[in-house]
């Protein structure tokens, strides 16, 4: 498992896009280590893109920023997994 706050891996995240790119994250990938995104938790734009609060399905809550104008993604913050073994 890869550790997200280690800054030595590349992000990248997979998306559907609608009527502008990076429209909706559905897998992120850091380093060889991919995860689905399972919830999109929040999102917020920025004037320089689009923020997006993602829960995936290692239960860990990931914050991702999409630059739009260089088409680019960074992670900007990580939470470990807080769900308990059963899922409450």
């Amino acid at each position: 498992m890869i550790d997200p706050t280690d800054t030595g891996f590349t992000l990248q995240v997979f998306s559907h896009s609608g009527y502008r790119d990076g429209e909706r994250p559905y897998r992120i990938r850091m380093g060889d280590h991919e995860l689905a995104v399972r919830e999109i938790l929040d999102r917020w734009y920025d004037p320089g893109g689009e923020y997006f609060k993602l829960r995936c399905d290692d239960g860990g809550i990931y914050l991702v920023f999409h630059d739009s104008s260089n088409d680019r993604w960074s992670l900007t913050h990580y939470l470990k997994n807080t769900e308990k073994e059963d899922g409450r």
